[in-house]
């Protein structure tokens, strides 16, 4: 609906900028500041027929104009088919979809897939020895997170009452799998020692199922309190038959005589460990005189590059001009041997064959800042070493 007119002395402005429809060719505005007609300077609120001058009110579409110009000025104007009421359609764009691959959380994991992670969750914990705090621990909370989102793992006390239930359940199932009394049964027992300096002994049982498959199976690691005398151990091994309904077993154990003595007390058969008897048997033919004194400088060796941070410094950098040609020897530190392990102490002497010529040169080598005692001492061993067994081999 048109408001009023403007004066015939009003200049008249097209539309600023670029426009689809023809019907912009008879409609323009009006200035209201001085300067280039932009649409800073023109009054965009406010349309002129260019015409007959009438002022419409400026809606952001050309309905009303459009109506104006088929009323008023039919057959002054020459207009294509188009009109404002039907505007001519926009081509559709065809673009190829986007495929997204982020994983987006949707509410929660199903029951059956949260029971699955929290089974991983309990044979990583198991399966590794880690304490049940891991569960709480922010790395790995933020660990699982970034994995799913949706899933959240269980406390420290749902892992604690899960493992106790898993427990009881593989209690029932070996228990229905082990011979019953009358029936034939090995185990082997030995006590050891934590990092925690504390004292633990484990019953590992060894039996053939009914399909005629040999099994093995961890019956009990309880912690030892007191002395490790022959009694104790023979209560407790008694206390275990009795706990698990089992035959009298025979036992596998070492040759201390706390073991010894426990096995004699319960009256069972025994046989001495294999592995163990291989061990005195080698190390007693390791004492030989010529034999011992080569360990002792041996041993001297290796202590010295274990307690000197800057010996293993040197060691390394020699390795490098050494065994430059043969470069799977660069990075190999000396080791020590274990008095219960033969074994050890042959790999510690080849080790020390492998290394001489690295140990060599650093204690020939004047410009290093070693103590010259130690120097000295590297050079006799190593020279001891290398004339009278290691060359030999």
């Amino acid at each position: 609906m048109a408001e009023k007119s403007v004066n015939a002395d009003t200049e008249i402005f097209p539309f600023p900028g670029k426009v689809r429809s023809t019907v912009w060719a008879y409609f323009g505005f009006g200035k209201t500041k001085q300067g280039p007609p932009i649409k800073e300077n023109l009054n965009m609120q406010s349309v002129i027929c260019k015409l007959c001058r009438k002022l419409y009110v400026n809606k952001g579409n050309i309905t009303n104009l459009q109506q104006h110009l088929d009323k008023h000025h039919r057959h002054q104007v020459d207009l294509p088919p188009e009109s404002a009421s039907t505007p001519t359609p926009k081509k559709e764009k065809t673009t190829q979809p986007k495929i997204d691959f982020q994983l987006r959380p949707v509410g929660n994991v199903s029951l059956e897939k949260k029971r699955k992670l929290d089974d991983h969750v309990h044979k990583l914990i198991v399966g590794k020895a880690l304490p049940l705090s891991l569960v709480d621990s922010p790395f790995f909370k933020n660990f699982v997170k970034e994995l799913d989102p949706r899933y959240k793992p269980p406390s420290r006390y749902d892992v604690q009452k899960s493992l106790d239930g898993k427990m009881r359940q593989m209690t029932v199932k070996l228990q229905n799998e082990l011979p019953p009394v009358g029936g034939h049964l090995a185990i082997t027992h030995d006590g050891w020692t934590s990092c925690a300096t504390e004292s633990y002994d484990t019953v590992t049982a060894h039996f053939i199922n009914s399909n005629w498959e040999l099994r093995s199976a961890v019956l009990q690691t309880t912690k030892v309190e007191g002395s490790h005398t022959g009694e104790h151990i023979a209560e407790r091994l008694k206390e275990m038959v009795s706990d698990w309904n089992i035959p009298v077993p025979t036992a596998v154990t070492d040759n201390a005589a706390n073991e010894r003595k426990a096995i004699q007390l319960l009256g069972w058969e025994r046989f001495g460990c294999y592995g163990h008897r291989l061990n005195l048997a080698v190390k007693n033919s390791l004492d030989v005189p010529e034999v011992s004194r080569i360990l002792g400088k041996s041993r001297k060796i290796v202590t010295l590059f274990h307690q000197s941070t800057s010996l293993n410094d040197c060691l390394l950098d020699k390795q490098i001009l050494v065994y430059s040609d043969t470069r799977n020897l660069i990075g190999h530190k000396l080791i020590n041997d274990v008095p219960t392990r033969w074994n050890s102490t042959l790999a510690m002497l080849r080790r020390l064959s492998e290394q001489i010529a690295a140990i060599l040169a650093i204690a020939s080598d004047d410009k290093l800042n070693i103590n010259k005692t130690t120097c000295n001492n590297l050079r006799s061993y190593c020279l001891l070493l290398r004339n009278k067994i290691l060359l030999k081999a």
